[in-house]
């Protein structure tokens, strides 16, 4: 959770391979470090049952078939949408 707490201001997406076991640990780490963003959960990409879920991370905790039957999980959260400038001076 430090790690997340150093990229409460990151302006990219980030996208995280979460072992599904601990996907709900995850989940609630995230809404309560980062907030509630919006989110994209793929679930057992590449196979036929294949599942794609959008949403903020807040209604995708409430899903419970994903924990259950899930084998590999991708994960992609919202930045925070605000460009940062590295050291620059506007001109």
């Amino acid at each position: 959770s430090r790690r997340l707490q150093s990229l409460q201001q990151e302006s990219r997406p980030l996208i995280l391979l979460p072992s599904v076991h601990a996907l709900r640990n995850i989940l609630t780490i995230l809404l309560t470090t980062l907030g509630n963003r919006k989110a994209v959960l793929g679930l057992d990409l590449t196979q036929p049952g294949q599942q794609v879920l959008r949403g903020r991370v807040k209604a995708l905790l409430t899903k419970e078939a994903i924990f259950n039957n899930a084998s590999v999980a991708v994960l992609v959260v919202e930045g925070t949408g605000r460009r940062r400038t590295l050291g620059r001076k506007n001109d």
